[in-house]
């Protein structure tokens, strides 16, 4: 199993927020939770992946309009890298899907709808785009349980494909003698209950052929 793993977030304004910050600690928990046979790869401009040692995949398109250019790059780039499962931590996924490759979008909040005047036309629309792309996820990670009640009241996505993870809380915040820790430094941790959606719906698709 092959699984990349969106790290252009840590390339923008985003990584010194609270996606930056889900996006590192979800890196450093799976790289201790994933399976033998399975490879963790990362996706960004400048080598991120390699930084956080995982396998780095180079990403060539531009650093605006990402939501919709990559509904033309992704495909490609997911079949030439062979990878079973792409994990979308803070763009849409393409709208059409990935032939032979599983895809997950973590979705944060619905400010972009239910507070439209906190954003920018850009930025509402860029969100927009991530929500509906949820039609093309096989398995849509929200943080809270009200988020999740919050998309499925607005957009037409299977209950059964949408799971609440909340994400941890910081051992600076005096929990770690109430809620064991895997030792990332949050707890609780999200490697055990993340593997749960993945491998429990997100199965790689048979390859059509083994030569591309």
């Amino acid at each position: 199993m092959r699984v990349l793993l969106d790290l252009r977030c840590l390339e923008t304004t985003s990584a010194r927020r609270g996606i930056g910050r889900y996006t590192r600690e979800l890196v450093g928990a799976l790289k201790a939770a994933v399976p033998p046979g399975w490879s963790l790869a990362g996706l960004s401009w400048s080598g991120q992946g390699a930084a956080l040692g995982l396998e780095d995949v180079a990403y060539r398109g531009p650093r605006r309009g990402i939501s919709v250019i990559d509904r033309y790059i992704l495909p490609n780039l997911l079949r030439r890298h062979r990878i079973d499962l792409y994990h979308a931590t803070a763009y849409a996924l393409p709208s059409s899907g990935v032939r032979d490759a599983a895809l997950v979008l973590t979705i944060y909040d619905l400010v972009a709808d239910l507070f439209p005047r906190a954003l920018s036309l850009r930025q509402r629309l860029a969100f927009r785009r991530t929500f509906r792309s949820t039609r093309a996820a096989d398995r849509v990670i929200t943080i809270s349980e009200t988020t999740r009640r919050e998309l499925l009241g607005r957009y037409a996505v299977d209950p059964r494909r949408v799971v609440a993870i909340p994400i941890g809380v910081s051992t600076r915040f005096g929990l770690q003698r109430r809620i064991p820790s895997c030792g990332t430094g949050w707890t609780p941790t999200p490697c055990g209950r993340c593997m749960t959606p993945w491998s429990a719906r997100c199965r790689p698709r048979p390859r059509a052929s083994t030569t591309r």
